[in-house]
């Protein structure tokens, strides 16, 4: 099961938005791209660009990539 938030990021001067939509973004973009392949059988999105002819994923960008040094995370509606 995967959880996905949406956060609006508008990044500190200098910064721009990362395009995570490569399959490959995690190594040809940023590390802290994380896309995600469309499924073969996915209703809704297709599973290749028709444009591009490559493989489509969907783009998620990890929010706290600092968090390294703060311990467990823990749900704050629990």
């Amino acid at each position: 099961m995967i959880s996905v938030c949406f956060v609006l990021y508008l990044g500190f001067v200098g910064e721009s938005i990362l395009d995570c939509q490569p399959c490959d973004a995690m190594t040809s973009v940023h590390p802290e791209c994380f896309p995600i392949p469309v499924p073969d059988d996915d209703p809704y999105f297709p599973k290749v660009n028709i444009t591009t002819g490559k493989r489509m994923c969907i783009p998620v960008t990890r929010s706290m990539p600092g968090q390294l040094t703060l311990g467990k995370s823990q749900d704050s509606y629990r």
